[in-house]
């Protein structure tokens, strides 16, 4: 049931465009599309001075957090060369360019390279969260959508790695990988300070889950749950006005 957290994408023409307030975004070289996930986790993840966006892909969120963040020197890393050349392309179309710097490598080898030379307070990131299910014959789409490239444990660490002391990490994971990444976290010294959860429609089960860790072991977690539709389809009051600072 996870068509409903797909949005509808706007085309200009032809052209796989996606279209925001004060930017756009071009999917040409992406297998996947900009999603309801990465614009709930785009408006509410925690940013800061220096911003690690693991798994760019469109550099929806690295936007979105350029827009909220001013003063954001922002990191977007990618596996996929193609997901960082489209990054680049739609950055530079806008205001916050020069504080976008991408960079086409794993976190696994970025946090080994970095490790004790680069810390960021805020990092971000919406994984690949499909573990045993059915791979997609398109390469690279499964890239994007399975953890087989970045395991929760290769994720957590690594962003345990890179975090700041008084960092924040923010995360979109579905309800299935809910207790398993927030273990895998736990092991690797992040904490559970946050837990948004999304229900598509009030009858419906919880989906997926807005996540910010800290380092803090004695963090108590702020729990929360929100509808992202009305009864007819129609997005719901919270979700229109959560996200009215980026849809047209």
């Amino acid at each position: 049931m996870l068509a409903i957290f797909c949005l509808f994408v706007r085309y200009n023409g032809m052209s796989d465009i996606f279209r925001f307030k004060q930017f756009e975004i071009d999917q040409e070289l992406c297998a996947m599309k900009v999603g309801t996930d990465a614009v709930l986790l785009g408006a509410w993840a925690y940013g800061g001075k220096k911003v690690l966006d693991i798994g760019c892909g469109t550099g929806i969120i690295s936007l979105m957090l350029a827009q909220r963040y001013p003063d954001a020197d922002i990191t977007a890393i990618d596996i996929v060369d193609d997901c960082c050349r489209q990054t680049r392309m739609n950055a530079d179309k806008t205001e916050w360019g020069s504080r976008i710097h991408t960079v086409n490598q794993s976190l696994q080898d970025y946090a080994a390279e970095n490790e004790g030379k680069i810390l960021f307070d805020a990092i971000v990131s919406n994984p690949p969260f499909f573990v045993d299910s059915m791979k997609n014959p398109d390469s690279f789409r499964t890239l994007a959508r399975h953890t087989d490239s970045l395991p929760f444990s290769s994720l957590a660490k690594g962003v345990s790695h890179l975090l700041t002391p008084d960092g924040t990490f923010s995360v979109m994971l579905t309800e299935e990988c809910y207790k398993q990444f927030t273990d895998e976290a736990w092991f690797s010294g992040l904490y559970l300070a946050e837990d948004i959860a999304f229900k598509p429609k009030e009858t419906k089960p919880v989906k997926r889950h807005l996540m910010k860790f800290v380092k803090d072991r004695k963090v108590v977690p702020v729990c929360a749950t929100h509808i992202l539709q009305n009864p007819d389809g129609t997005k719901s009051d919270w979700y229109k006005k959560f996200a009215d600072d980026f849809y047209l």
